[in-house]
């Protein structure tokens, strides 16, 4: 193909900018409260986070973007709670660093939302000392979360009064989740403590109800807990599905049985419980992801990788979509599908290597210090003429001055 082309993208931006609520940006620095940032927020508001360590904080029927300042090492050391969000409402997060401290539902946690939610490159890691079986996410009675480019690592079990086994990755119920090149990590399990017996490891990502969707994702089971009896707890599995499951490119892997003084290690974990719920697509392996934020004036740039000559256009869309699965595609949407923009991008190298294009941000309209935008590409095979839809990215738009 020719070199990359840039893309200005102020039209599209302007559009989508017209349906959207005037946004305010609210800059934080280390040691600043997030949850007097979110009291003072309106609706539709951008908190930008610089490097620092901040508390955890709750969302509870509110409308906001948190991110991190492009390579800010924002470090969130309490759970982050999301509940409540109205239909017409979304929350999104990007880049942070969540090693929440005194966590007992998750180090980030989703319940009764109406409304989308999004976490992007976001690590996920709760301390659960004192607490039992702690995951890094959970998401229960939801509309639907999309989980891109994130690594979820479940709490080494740590029970108070008796041994607790490894935390899930991620736990999904009766919810949408939808994920995209992210790696779920079960925790270890407890070891034994006198007459109690060590216990197995968590699983990478376990679902009960609802539906759950990933592409390019790994799960991997953590490790059963040390014992002094005959045989070792088994190691967590890859992927428990409880509900109906769709698999793109992805891998699971068994966690490690629990070893013990004199007898066999346990049984490595299964890679997925529950192969009935599970349906293995069989389309072609895309990524993509967008550089956020960029400021305007500034240059976003679209990276891709997919297959030899695959033709490329992205959607654009200022609110999130109901995450909805198109057969088709092999993929669900996650956009705003009834307020899209969409840009002709190229073609992939013959190679399949990865591609990048220049965005070029020119403009936002003067109410505005900020918006935050989703791009999802779709990708087209020729000769077959076959349609896929790749992973997604949040793309936040800021005013020079920040």
């Amino acid at each position: 193909m020719s070199a990359p082309r840039s893309v200005h993208l102020a039209a599209a931006f302007l559009t989508l900018a017209s349906v959207a609520s005037a946004q305010q940006v609210h800059k934080l620095h280390d040691g600043d409260s997030l949850e007097a940032a979110i009291a003072a927020a309106g609706d539709g508001d951008i908190l930008l986070l610089e490097t620092g360590t901040y508390s955890g904080f709750t969302l509870d029927g509110k409308w906001l973007t948190v991110i991190a300042d492009g390579t800010a090492a924002a470090q969130i050391t309490g759970p982050i709670v999301v509940r409540n969000l109205a239909a017409d409402q979304s929350a999104t997060f990007r880049g942070l660093h969540v090693h929440a401290s005194g966590a007992t539902q998750g180090a980030m946690v989703f319940e009764a939302n109406a409304g989308p939610a999004w976490v992007e490159e976001c690590e996920l890691v709760p301390d659960s000392v004192g607490a039992a079986s702690v995951p890094a996410a959970s998401v229960t009675s939801c509309l639907t979360v999309a989980f891109q480019r994130c690594t979820l690592t479940g709490a080494a079990g740590h029970g108070t009064n008796a041994p607790a086994a490894g935390g899930h990755g991620l736990v999904v119920s009766d919810s949408l989740a939808s994920l995209g090149d992210t790696v779920c990590k079960g925790g270890s399990g407890d070891d034994a403590q006198g007459s109690f017996a060590a216990q197995p490891g968590g699983a990478g990502a376990s679902t009960s109800g609802g539906f759950f969707y990933a592409s390019g994702s790994t799960f991997q089971g953590g490790t059963g807990g040390h014992d002094s009896a005959v045989a070792g707890p088994h190691g967590g599995p890859g992927l428990h599905a409880g509900g109906q499951v769709s698999l793109l490119h992805c891998e699971a892997m068994g966690g490690t049985g629990g070893g013990t003084m004199a007898g066999p290690r346990g049984f490595v974990g299964a890679p997925i419980e529950g192969t009935f719920w599970v349906t293995q697509l069989t389309g072609p392996k895309l990524s993509f992801k967008a550089r956020s934020p960029v400021r305007i004036g500034g240059l976003s740039t679209f990276f891709f990788q997919g297959q030899p000559d695959q033709f490329v256009a992205v959607m654009l869309a200022p609110n999130q979509g109901p995450s909805a699965f198109v057969s088709f595609l092999e993929g669900p949407v996650l956009l705003d599908f009834n307020n899209t923009w969409e840009i002709k991008q190229g073609a992939i190298l013959a190679t399949g290597d990865l591609v990048t294009f220049p965005a070029v941000v020119d403009s936002l309209p003067t109410f505005m210090q900020g918006t935050t935008v989703y791009v999802q590409p779709i990708f087209l095979t020729i000769p077959t003429l076959d349609f896929s839809i790749g992973p997604a990215s949040a793309l936040t738009i800021l005013d020079a001055n920040l």
